[in-house]
């Protein structure tokens, strides 16, 4: 258990670390241009545009907290701090957290069938 609690620490804690001193870390997943399909059409969105305004620019069905910024609502979606590959399906449409800085959602992507 010790050994366990041990290594969870250490991933969790390496990487905040390295951002508070500025030492660079190697490409993420996040840093990797996304692979393109014709079957899926993906567009990266500004985690401070609110809700509203994505599903109307997108045609998407408006939550209930169509009010709230893009990284407030996944947040909230996602039920957990936010992480990279995190993800909300609200209908057909996907989410995905892409980036994120401080605990903060700072990139991410909609991924919609075509």
């Amino acid at each position: 258990m010790v050994v366990l609690v041990s290594l969870l620490m250490q991933g969790t804690t390496i990487g905040a670390v390295a951002r508070r001193t500025g030492v660079a870390q190697p490409a993420g997943k996040d840093d990797i241009p996304p692979q393109r399909s014709d079957e899926v059409r993906d567009h990266e969105l500004d985690p401070s545009m609110t809700i509203a305004s994505i599903c109307a620019s997108y045609k998407l069905p408006v939550p209930d907290a169509a009010a709230l910024t893009l990284a407030d609502w996944l947040t909230q979606s996602l039920n957990r701090p936010p992480m990279v590959g995190g993800a909300v399906s609200p209908g057909k449409a996907t989410v995905m957290v892409r980036a994120v800085r401080d605990g903060v959602i700072a990139r991410a992507r909609l991924l919609m069938p075509d």
